[in-house]
């Protein structure tokens, strides 16, 4: 049960994000380097930073790195 203070997420209140996160192959770690409303955005900005590092791993997350502001 949620507390008196919280609010529920609803569509009125709840705005999903969705993140393009990176890892290098010989590296450790993950970052997040961009973030976009729609599925849509964020499949453009994938495609961008493939293009941009192709040996680069980068995926879409519904979820960002700690670090991330």
């Amino acid at each position: 049960m949620p507390d008196a203070g919280s609010t529920p997420a609803t569509s009125s209140n709840y705005k999903e994000m969705f993140y393009i996160n990176y890892k290098f192959n010989n590296t450790t770690g993950n970052e997040t380097l961009d973030e976009a409303e729609t599925i849509n955005e964020a499949r453009r900005l994938l495609s961008e930073y493939n293009v941009a590092d192709p040996y680069g791993d980068y995926w879409i997350s519904d979820r960002c790195c700690k670090n991330w502001k």
